[in-house]
């Protein structure tokens, strides 16, 4: 792999911008080329080193710890830890291996060290880095679908969503990036026309961002579907755990989406237009280095948005390490000065109906404790189970032995 340095008459597009500066770029990718300041002054390369070098210890902590805390016994149960574990696998070798070594080329390019090694390094580096990242989006897709699923068709979610068929999408994900992703390198190794490798590569583009429309159309239709989901007659502290529930799912799913399309598709524009656009043109490696690097700082937001928003992760973790969590909390009566006025509104005949109904909750049938409850009324209605829904008619003639009993 050859490279150019001090090429100031190497094209004629680049001869007079390039001039007095010198032009660094590898024969191997042409389309991205280095332009040297004289003056030794690069302050946005090096604001960019210094952001990946404080990410890349932090992405490691972060899916460390995730890995760790979805392989215990009390969440590994859980399903939605199958495609969390194999994608925190994949932000791991980002923040492990990517991060690095695109951080290890950019210092050497900068400060003009071993130019001998530059070429291989950032081959391998770009390679690396699209295999990875393109997993990353695969595996974003196949958790929006798994969501989806959950949602949108709850009554056979437990049929179509098993662990094995879990497992094999997540094993479908590793096996597709590297049908498609590995492809476009091989040929270029092996010398193969410039049109055919760019071809295969656009193809490949054009499969992330159908996978990124995906990923936005699955969210909002989830978001969709629990805004209509509507329970009758329930109490206060019901609306406000709905409208909470709510409003974090609204919040989470506005992230997701927002995250996964503006963090891979500058990356694919800048990509597309390289050859249209004369300021992309020189700037060609300055601009696909900030795309890249926001395309890697998404495996830091992904666990902290699929992984500790979870309340179900946070209790794990929080036992894993041995801080013992406020037993006495309730989530509709959160205890801040901003929420004060809705605390006063419950009065302690309510707190104690929820009480009671929690310990025979525990010890008896939802059936049982209903009606052995003198003090429910119609007004509390039952909760229809995810996976059993409860017939109308069903529902009346539980209530109306209900309350002959109570009469009785």
């Amino acid at each position: 792999m050859d490279m150019c340095l001090n090429c100031t008459e190497t094209t004629k597009d680049f001869a007079s911008k390039a001039s007095p500066n010198s032009l660094f770029y590898c024969t191997e990718r042409e389309n991205f080329k280095w332009i040297f300041n004289e003056d030794g002054h690069n302050y946005s390369w090096n604001i960019l080193v210094i952001i990946r070098s404080v990410a890349s210890p932090c992405i490691v902590l972060l899916n460390t710890l995730a890995i760790i805390t979805m392989q215990n016994t009390n969440i590994s149960r859980k399903k939605w830890t199958i495609l969390l574990s194999s994608m925190a696998v994949t932000d791991l070798l980002i923040g492990v291996l990517d991060i690095p070594a695109t951080v290890t080329v950019d210092v050497l390019i900068v400060y003009r060290v071993s130019f001998q090694y530059i070429c291989h390094l950032d081959w391998a580096n770009f390679c690396l880095s699209n295999i990875l990242l393109a997993c990353s989006v695969y595996h974003l897709t196949a958790i929006a679908l798994e969501r989806y699923v959950a949602i949108r068709r709850w009554m056979d979610y437990q049929v179509i969503a098993r662990r094995s068929r879990l497992r094999k999408l997540a094993l479908a994900t590793w096996l597709w990036t590297i049908f498609t992703a590995c492809p476009a390198f091989i040929m270029q190794d092996l010398r193969v026309s410039r049109n055919a490798v760019k071809a295969w590569m656009l193809s490949e583009l054009v499969v992330i961002t159908g996978c990124l429309i995906l990923i936005l159309y699955f969210y909002l239709v989830v978001l969709l579907e629990v805004r209509k989901s509507k329970i009758a007659d329930i109490r206060r502290f019901n609306v406000l755990i709905t409208k909470k529930a709510e409003y974090k799912i609204a919040t989470t799913t506005a992230l997701l989406s927002f995250v996964a399309f503006f963090s891979f598709l500058p990356a694919g524009t800048a990509f597309i237009f390289v050859d249209i656009f004369p300021v992309i043109q020189t700037n060609q490696y300055f601009i696909f280095r900030s795309t890249q690097s926001l395309a890697q700082l998404n495996s830091l937001l992904n666990p902290i948005l699929y992984c500790f928003r979870n309340p179900q992760f946070w209790k794990v973790l929080k036992e894993m390490v041995g801080i013992k969590g406020n037993t006495d909390f309730q989530p509709w009566l959160k205890r801040t000065r901003h929420n004060q006025e809705n605390i006063t509104n419950y009065s302690l005949k309510d707190k104690r109906r929820v009480e009671k109904h929690k310990n025979l909750s525990k010890s008896k049938s939802f059936s049982e404790g209903f009606l052995s409850d003198p003090n429910r009324k119609m007004e509390m209605l039952p909760r229809r189970s995810l996976s059993y829904p409860i017939p109308r008619c069903e529902a009346r003639a539980t209530f109306i032995d209900g309350q002959k009993q109570q009469a009785r």
